[in-house]
C-alpha cells in the first residue's frame, strides 16, 4: 500500500504523460560553426540520440555533401573546399531525414574569412 502510494505521488508530481517515451528525436545544440577559415568550418550539433549526420553545402546550383564517419550523439563536421569572404547556405539531416534543419533557412549559413588585408 505505501508502494503504491509513492507511485501516485511520483506521478502527479512529474506530470508524465502516458506518450513521453514516444518522443521524437531532435538537436539538443546547435548546430553552431567552429574553426572557421578562409577555405573551412566545422559544423557542430548534439543529437539525443547516436545517428548518423551529413551536412549539404549549396553553393548556388552545386550542392557538396560532408558526412560523419559514425553514427554519434555529438557531431564534429568538417567542411573543406571553400572560398575565402564567402557565405554559404547549408542544412544539417541526421539518420533517415529523422532530424534536419529547415531547408533555405537563411539561419543556417557558414560565412568564411577573408583573405589578410580584405
Amino acid at each position: 500500500m505505501k508502494l503504491l502510494k509513492y507511485l501516485v505521488l511520483s506521478i502527479l508530481i512529474f506530470n508524465i504523460p502516458a506518450y513521453a517515451n514516444a518522443k521524437s528525436s531532435e538537436f539538443l545544440a546547435g548546430p553552431y560553426i567552429l574553426d572557421v577559415t578562409t577555405n573551412s568550418a566545422t559544423v557542430a550539433f548534439r543529437l539525443d540520440e547516436p545517428l548518423e549526420a551529413k551536412v549539404i553545402i549549396h553553393d548556388g546550383e552545386q550542392q557538396r555533401q560532408f558526412t560523419s564517419q559514425t553514427k554519434s550523439n555529438s557531431h564534429f563536421i568538417k567542411v573543406t573546399g571553400l572560398q575565402p569572404g564567402m557565405a554559404y547556405d547549408y542544412e544539417v539531416i541526421c539518420g533517415q531525414n529523422q532530424i534536419k534543419t529547415p531547408k533555405d533557412d537563411p539561419t543556417y549559413q557558414i560565412r568564411t574569412a577573408c583573405r589578410p588585408g580584405e
